[in-house]
């Protein structure tokens, strides 16, 4: 179900995800970086010379960053870390099983965690 493809189809062979949102037809995004979890994978796009991070999969933790804990089929933009005046380049830690990290630079780390023992919990600098 983390694959980002719309549905939650097995894929057995190289199959390309879209990353670009119904919003950005026609724009060039390009993947940075990718991190893949248990059941949900991150992905730093650009689009326009900006830095997103997009989320896609299972969210039983919230883990996605979007604020619910709803699966998503497709990646969808973490608003929390979006570009703005404060801060200018995101860098991805890690996505594993229920836990997901992304560090926004200048000195901001955003975390979140399904918060079970010996886990990072909800935590900001």
């Amino acid at each position: 179900m983390q694959l980002g493809t719309g549905d939650t189809l097995d894929r057995l062979v190289p199959t390309e995800v879209p990353l670009a949102l119904e919003s950005e037809a026609g724009q060039l995004v390009r993947a940075m970086q990718v991190q893949c979890g248990a059941q949900h994978t991150l992905a730093l796009v650009q689009v326009q010379g900006e830095s997103q991070v997009r989320s896609v999969g299972g969210n039983s933790y919230g883990e996605l960053g979007l604020g619910d804990r709803a699966e998503r089929h497709r990646f969808h933009p973490i608003p929390a870390l979006r570009v703005s005046s404060c801060w200018r380049k995101v860098v991805l830690g890690w996505a594993r099983q229920g836990r997901t990290a992304a560090l926004r630079l200048v000195a901001l780390l955003v975390c979140q965690s399904q918060g079970r023992q010996n886990s990072l919990s909800n935590c900001k600098f």
